[in-house]
């Protein structure tokens, strides 16, 4: 199966789900970030807003807020295929930008990637071995580069979007763990 087709499939199969049911999955794998103990030390934390039925991050944002965590979110450069990452103390800093997807606001604080410690990191599907497949875009493998050796790299997907095998992926950024409603996947490499 190539890129492309896999792609459909599992974004065809994300798109299938009811509202309450990404809801309540959501929400599972949210408490289960939450309660990992792996993570408290991370200062700076990049989120994404969640679109056509990813994961959604409100909780996670919620709780590291009160852990007085600097919560990040993506914004893309105007002319570029590149992402910015600003700092997002509320929730409505957050307004419609690329792609219809909620960007922090410009003229908010940005931090140079080396200074994230924890990444979530949005994607279609993902495999055991952290390789990703995601959009087609390829924002976040560009900016692969300019994080940290240490950066912890996390996926949230629902359990279907893990796949045996993800096809032609050497450019694509890979994670350390994969989290889902049932499981929690770690890298080995």
């Amino acid at each position: 199966m190539t890129k492309k087709e896999l792609r459909e499939k599992i974004l065809n199969m994300r798109l299938a789900q009811s509202d309450s049911e990404v809801l309540a999955k959501s929400l599972r794998i949210q408490r289960k970030v939450i309660d990992l103990k792996g993570l408290q030390p991370a200062k700076v934390v990049a989120l994404y807003s969640e679109i056509r039925k990813e994961v959604a991050t409100g909780e996670i944002f919620t709780e590291f807020s009160r852990q007085d965590k600097i919560l990040l979110y993506p914004r893309v450069a105007k002319g570029e295929k590149q992402l910015i990452f600003a700092r997002v103390k509320k929730r409505r800093d957050l307004e419609k930008g690329s792609w219809g997807i909620m960007e922090p606001r410009t003229g908010l604080e940005e931090f140079p990637l080396g200074q994230i410690d924890l990444m979530f990191i949005p994607g279609v599907a993902f495999d055991r071995e952290g390789k990703r497949l995601g959009y087609g875009q390829g924002y976040y493998d560009r900016i692969a580069e300019g994080l940290r050796k240490d950066c912890i790299k996390i996926a949230l997907v629902f359990d279907f979007q893990i796949v045996n095998e993800i096809p032609d992926s050497s450019r694509d950024i890979r994670v350390d763990k994969i989290i889902t409603e049932q499981r929690v996947i770690e890298m080995d490499y």
